[in-house]
C-alpha cells in the first residue's frame, strides 16, 4: 500500500512540475511578445520621425511648402 502511495505521490509531483513549467514557458513567451511589441512601437516612432524630417528637408530644398501631418501652420511659416 505504501509503495502504491509513494508512486502516486511521485506522479502527482511530476505532473505538478510539468504544469508549472508550462505556465513558466507561457509567461516567458508573453513577456517576449511584450518586449517585441515595445521595440516595434519604438521603431515605428523612429520611422515616423524620419519621414517628418524628410518632408521638412524636402520642402526646404525645393522651396515649396508642403503640408506636414499635424503641422499645417508650421509648413507655411517656414517659408514666410
Amino acid at each position: 500500500m505504501q509503495f502504491a502511495k509513494a508512486g502516486y505521490d511521485a506522479n502527482v509531483a511530476a505532473y505538478r512540475d510539468s504544469v508549472l513549467n508550462a505556465f513558466r514557458e507561457v509567461q516567458d513567451d508573453v513577456t517576449g511578445l511584450t518586449v517585441l511589441d515595445q521595440a516595434n512601437q519604438a521603431q515605428q516612432q523612429a520611422v515616423d520621425s524620419a519621414r517628418r524630417t524628410l518632408d521638412i528637408a524636402s520642402s526646404r530644398y525645393t522651396g515649396r511648402p508642403r503640408e506636414l501631418p499635424g503641422c499645417r501652420k508650421c509648413a507655411t511659416k517656414i517659408f514666410e
